[in-house]
């Protein structure tokens, strides 16, 4: 069944066609129509509504589970974690402390003193550096889970950007209107150096789709935070850039 999503190919190939450049670009062509298409991303999946304030989709806030194993106190988060919207929590029957976010500084200077195997208590997001990816995070607990338990968080998405010809940008159809006619406007502006018609028509699909991102029914975890749009989980999280993968 054919997709209604437009493939990275088929958006970078609108903006080739529209600059005169043909729909098979190559060479420094293809170089630029692959960055004017990454601009036109960038800005539908960080825009901002009517009222010039940040909206973060619904589907850059994706609810995840991690599952400890007894005696690893360290786990990769998914490469596109950005940053926590909601803490790690226990399940719902759980009756011990609930899970606060320390310093990595502060869990590395626990970890030099009581080294049994418990429920945690706290943990951090550090960055480290993924010799295949780039940045990426990892979540560090202490005490060091003693057993298998399954918690629950929820982060933003940082998307990465787009390779291969057949990926798929993310926001599916939501946001296709918006994101091949915002190829259209980065085509224009590079062309005409000035914003012009297709840029005007990308801001007004933009909002359209905004409206309809907000009219969906609200995610949460049940946490009792601030309940505004662009709330995060507080965070005293430290960057930590000296952790290679490779």
């Amino acid at each position: 069944m054919a997709s209604l999503q437009l493939a990275f190919s088929d958006c970078y190939k609108q903006i080739s066609r529209y600059l005169g450049l043909g729909s098979s670009p190559t060479g420094d062509d293809l170089t630029l129509v692959k960055d004017l298409f990454h601009k036109a991303y960038a800005r539908v999946l960080y825009p901002v509504n009517t009222k010039g304030k940040k909206h973060t989709w619904s589907f850059l806030k994706p609810v995840a589970i991690l599952t400890t194993q007894s005696g690893v106190s360290d786990y990769l988060l998914p490469t596109d974690f950005g940053t926590l919207k909601t803490p790690f929590t226990y399940p719902s029957d759980y009756e011990g402390d609930r899970l606060v976010e320390k310093t990595v500084a502060h869990i590395l200077s626990l970890r030099t003193g009581n080294q049994s195997n418990e429920d945690p208590t706290c943990f951090a997001i550090q960055a480290i550096q993924d010799s295949s990816v780039g940045q990426r995070y990892k979540v560090m607990f202490w005490p060091v889970p003693a057993s298998e338990i399954t918690l629950n968080y929820q982060y933003l998405s940082d998307p990465p950007k787009l390779v291969n010809d057949a990926d798929y940008p993310v926001g599916g159809v939501l946001i296709r209107s918006a994101l091949e006619q915002m190829c259209l406007a980065m085509a224009e502006l590079q062309e005409n150096e000035i914003s012009g018609p297709q840029s005007v028509e990308a801001s007004r699909l933009l909002f359209e789709a905004i409206a309809a991102d907000v009219d969906k029914a609200p995610d949460s975890l049940g946490y009792c935070g601030d309940g505004s749009e662009d709330y995060q989980y507080p965070s005293t999280r430290r960057l930590n850039l000296n952790t290679v993968i490779s």
